[in-house]
């Protein structure tokens, strides 16, 4: 049903690539066991795929590594009973694995469930999904690319989250004055927001603008590499890119001391991967419609607490989650099903939460929240180190420029010492 909403959607839209509609889709994963940030070994997975105007969950796939029925008889040597087989992911696999593996085989099989395919994606950096679906291109025989737009709450926060790591640096073994090296430290973490509110502040400038989309990307990208510099009190370039005088107050440069520690060189490669995604962030939407969906699955699977991997409650939660979520009716759903009536006391109990999600809807207030830190180890397949597809050309020639500039400066900037280290040697 909400594949053919999201078709009908897009026939009226005339969005059609010969004559198949194509729409824009939302997708995430979520794993049955907490990692806090290091262990990924999970042993069940799930990944959905969401329509973004309708907010209707299109396909889920469901992946496990493990069976109790098969296990217990491995262990005894002996022939499992004839049973419903739950287990179809292989035991050695990475658990990271599950969720590209499950989301690129919802793309194969869009033409056949729903009959349209998925243009456009939209989803957080922090897995190798895009990159496993445009190596098994699912569209190859319509000569279709499909297209990912980052989500821009994940790309500001991941930002955030490297510079805190920037500023958590500890001082090198041969820096004499570690004293200097701590203030500048400090510096870097007080000024993370406005980094943040900055990038914020130049993409709306930028949208707003009346230029075609490629070059509002591209003179974005170059605002982009500037931030570093404006924030931290050097403003050479600030009129050139347009920042006012009123936003160029700051009474300290800090940038020479910044390099001289080589702290602005870690804080520009930070910049430097957030300006490979302009074109994401002009755009400026979010994946929340799948994180809502990993919320509800959460909570149905107890705060992944309990392992309920082991047979089919886990599948069965999970299609629970999903008609949860497309309905707001689990209960009466299942009651119409299995009963082919439904109880008062269940139609009442749905209608009150259904009042509850809307007023928690007008009233919702965001709170800051501590979270759990660890250390998050290299992976091919989900984190900082997962697989990511080549960069546009336009993307790498701005970089390779940017690259080459800064080489230029460094290269004046030791010629400039040497000739006065020998003037005051003379």
């Amino acid at each position: 049903m909400a594949g053919e909403e999201k078709k009908r959607l897009a026939i009226e839209r005339n969005e059609t690539i010969n004559s198949i509609p194509y729409i824009t889709v939302v997708a995430d994963g979520s794993w049955i066991k907490r990692s806090y940030g290091s262990v990924y070994d999970s042993s069940s997975g799930v990944g959905a795929i969401i329509g973004y105007r309708t907010g209707k969950v299109l396909f889920v796939g469901i992946r496990n590594k493990y069976c109790a029925l098969c296990d217990m008889a491995e262990h005894r040597g002996l022939k499992a009973r004839k049973h419903k087989y739950y287990k179809n992911f292989d035991h050695n696999a990475s658990s990271t694995k599950m969720e590209s593996d499950a989301i690129v085989e919802g793309f194969q099989s869009s033409l056949e469930m729903h009959g349209v395919i998925y243009k456009i994606l939209i989803a957080d950096g922090d897995s190798s999904v895009y990159n496993s679906i445009r190596h098994n291109a699912p569209y190859r025989e319509m000569n279709v690319v499909v297209h990912k737009i980052e989500c821009t709450n994940h790309l500001l926060r991941n930002l955030c989250k490297k510079l805190k790591a920037v500023a958590r640096t500890t001082a090198p073994k041969t820096m004499h004055r570690k004293r200097d090296f701590v203030q500048l430290r400090k510096v870097v973490d007080n000024n993370i927001l406005e980094i943040r509110k900055e990038v914020l502040r130049l993409a709306t400038v930028r949208r707003r603008g009346t230029q075609a989309q490629h070059k509002k990307a591209l003179e974005l990208q170059k605002d982009i590499l500037n931030i570093p510099s404006h924030i931290f009190g050097e403003h050479k370039r600030c009129r050139e890119r347009g920042v006012y005088q009123d936003l160029c107050n700051n009474v300290n440069n800090y940038v020479p001391s910044l390099k001289h520690c080589g702290l602005f060189e870690k804080i520009d490669s930070v910049i430097r991967f957030l300006n490979t995604c302009a074109d994401s962030l002009l755009l400026n939407v979010i994946n929340n419609p799948a994180e809502l969906c990993n919320s509800i699955i959460c909570k149905e699977i107890g705060g992944k607490r309990i392992h309920f991997g082991k047979r089919g409650s886990y599948n069965a939660r999970i299609a629970g989650s999903v008609v949860q979520y497309n309905t707001q009716q689990v209960l009466t759903e299942l009651h119409k099903s299995m009963c082919k009536d439904v109880p008062a006391v269940i139609g009442d109990l749905e209608k009150r939460r259904q009042l509850k999600i809307a007023r928690n809807k007008e009233r919702i207030e965001v709170h800051d929240r501590k979270r759990f830190k660890r250390d998050v180890g290299p992976d091919s397949h989900y984190g900082p180190h997962s697989q990511k597809p080549d960069l546009p050309p336009h993307v790498f020639e701005q970089l390779q420029q940017h690259h080459a500039a800064k080489l230029l400066e460094n290269a004046n900037n030791r010629v400039e010492i040497e000739c006065q280290t020998r003037g005051q040697s003379d």
